[in-house]
């Protein structure tokens, strides 16, 4: 094309410069934005911006799909599997706890054990470094770890405190190629039990039928709090969960005979009070 000035002379123009900067700009605004469109866009836009999302969704089924397919080749889905831990759920303060880390790595290599008390790390086990078995003492929270009786799966906690009553945490690992970590808890909770029997006061040995007996059940201190069970003549009467408690009985029998026992109980679990 030609192009005449004012002046009279002829200047060529070209419309290939323009032409190749609009065909370039179309490109990357796709790029920066797949399907960006506002409220004010145009109906023709807002089609094309769902066409680009339809696109991205099917590429994306697409490359999860070629993941999948190669995954257990690679063995991204086999290996490390049915981790679970084995915790008692409560113990006699004093006496030892056994943790149990469960676990089935099928063809996979064990790099590591860990375990946990709370956030703390206080046990590990590498197979492949030496020592194998390192501990981390825990000397505030009374934490103490039998080696000789601890491995890769099993974790002995000698002579446990009260303070130690949480979470435990295992943490299991693997090796290439899949390099799988699984954590696993449980909690245990230590209990106290008093080291004398329920002491039953008040109760005279002989009553006239109509007379009143008041008698009392005491008990020393104990975690959890214990259950305290009167008995008239071997037959259940009432049961507190309480430290002591004092009652009051109307004689209509010539012969009673009263009891009180003891029992503890922590997460379903009885300890008598001997």
């Amino acid at each position: 094309m030609h192009e005449v000035t004012d002046e009279g002379d002829v200047k060529a123009t070209t419309t290939t410069k323009p032409v190749k900067e609009s065909y370039e700009s179309k490109p990357r605004k796709v790029k920066q934005h797949p399907c960006t469109c506002t409220n004010e866009c145009q109906q023709r836009k807002a089609d094309k911006c769902l066409v680009v999302d339809e696109v991205d969704k099917a590429k994306l089924k697409a490359v999860l799909s070629m993941t999948l397919k190669d995954a257990p080749s690679q063995g991204l889905i086999a290996g490390l599997k049915d981790v679970s831990v084995t915790i008692p759920q409560a113990v006699k303060r004093g006496s030892n706890a056994l943790l149990i880390c469960n676990y089935d790595m099928e063809n996979d290599t064990l790099y590591s054990v860990k375990w946990y008390k709370g956030r703390r790390e206080f046990y590990r086990y590498t197979p492949k470094e030496n020592p194998a078995m390192k501990v981390f003492p825990m000397a505030a929270a009374g934490l103490s770890v039998e080696r000789n009786l601890s491995n890769q799966s099993h974790v002995v906690l000698m002579t446990v405190p009260l303070n130690i009553s949480g979470k435990f945490t295992c943490e299991i690992s693997v090796e290439a190629p899949t390099f799988q970590t699984a954590m696993v808890s449980g909690e245990l909770e230590v209990v106290e039990l008093p080291e004398e029997q329920a002491i039953v006061t008040g109760i005279q040995p002989r009553y006239r039928i109509g007379d009143l007996v008041d008698g009392n059940c005491s008990i020393k201190y104990s975690k959890p709090a214990a259950n305290l069970t009167w008995t008239i003549n071997g037959i259940v009467n009432f049961v507190y969960p309480i430290f002591g408690h004092f009652e009051q009985f109307w004689l209509y029998l010539v012969s009673r005979e009263f009891n009180c026992h003891a029992l503890a109980r922590s997460r379903n679990i009885d300890f008598a009070v001997h």
